[in-house]
């Protein structure tokens, strides 16, 4: 596995280019930010008619709508949800690019699943900061930074991969370090981590064991804390030092009752449906699912019980206003 860091960055790549970052959400903004401290000249490309212009406006950026601003620079972030990039891509961009421009994707989702094909006279990269933009803003002000996902799908500048880096690199990532992938590679992983373990694994356990605990009779607020709260402590030492080193960092009645149970809940069973789910993923299926089910209720998604909201609402406000005390402070 190859990983590019700093010293593989040709820093002056970018220089006397300018960016083009399309959409200004959380990742648009967090990268935006970064880029623009980092000597890079950036403007913010939004549809006509977007609530985010004033946003960005009042965040000291230029903000243009997409199809004036495209033509000029040097280099366009695709920096809007996936279900949106063949439509954005067709109707802006295919056929407006100057030469040897870049597009750069966070994610390779609808590039890889919808078989996205591009001007060839362009390069298209993947430079995928691995966490959120929140994190990623807060590392790169802190002097840290995100690793990254890094590849290249088109090369017609014979540059792309310098200036992939040298993007990376503006966003702080080159601090820890970029990950060669390829786009397929980095679509399926993507989708089969955030289903399997991220936003399906862990999420659904823990609401799953918070309302057995409510059945039985036990406090909200003690349930949420034991099953939500104390997930970042174990996913902390994970992270730090692998699950091998977690697990020497835990107690004897933990690492026991953890190995018991896992090997009970996590059997060959949930295997089989983990297999059953990457297969979905791998064959289309599941983009095509989730394509098809377009406009997507958020807020039907987003839905939790009721109790589990209250528990929550209760920690946060005992966290928040008694933190000092709690711990001595």
């Amino acid at each position: 596995m190859k990983i590019y860091r700093e010293k593989d960055v040709d820093s002056f790549a970018l220089a006397g280019r300018e960016v083009a970052v399309i959409g200004y959400g959380n990742q648009g903004k967090a990268q935006a930010m970064n880029l623009r401290d980092s000597g890079v000249k950036v403007v913010i490309a939004l549809r006509e008619g977007s609530e985010r212009m004033k946003t960005a406006t009042r965040d000291g950026f230029r903000v243009g709508k997409i199809e004036d601003v495209v033509g000029r620079v040097h280099v366009i972030a695709m920096l809007i949800p996936d279900e949106f990039h063949m439509d954005v891509w067709n109707k802006y961009l295919k056929g407006r690019l100057r030469e040897k421009a870049m597009v750069v994707f966070a994610s390779t989702v609808a590039v890889h699943f919808e078989g996205m094909t591009f001007d060839s006279n362009i390069d298209v990269v993947l430079v995928g900061p691995m966490g959120p933009g929140d994190a990623l803003r807060s590392e790169y002000r802190a002097g840290r930074g995100l690793p990254a996902k890094v590849s290249v799908m088109q090369d017609a500048s014979g540059r792309a991969l310098d200036m992939c880096l040298a993007y990376a690199g503006a966003l702080g990532c080159a601090r820890v370090g970029c990950i060669e992938t390829t786009f397929k590679t980095e679509a399926e992983l993507d989708l089969f981590s955030e289903q399997v373990v991220l936003c399906g694994g862990i999420p659904y356990l823990a609401l799953r064991a918070f309302e057995v605990l409510i059945e039985k009779g036990y406090p909200p607020e003690q349930a949420y804390i034991e099953t939500v709260q104390e997930i970042r402590a174990i996913a902390d030492l994970m992270f730090r030092y692998g699950i091998d080193g977690m697990r020497r960092r835990i107690s004897t009645t933990a690492l026991y009752g953890g190995k018991v149970a896992g090997e009970s809940l996590i059997d060959d069973e949930v295997r089989d449906k983990m297999l059953s789910l990457l297969e979905s993923i791998r064959s289309g299926r599941f983009y095509k699912k989730f394509k098809g089910e377009r406009p997507v209720n958020r807020q039907e998604l987003e839905a939790i019980p009721d109790d589990m909201r209250e528990a929550r609402e209760k920690v946060s406000k005992l966290f928040i206003s008694d933190v000092d005390r709690l711990f001595g402070r």
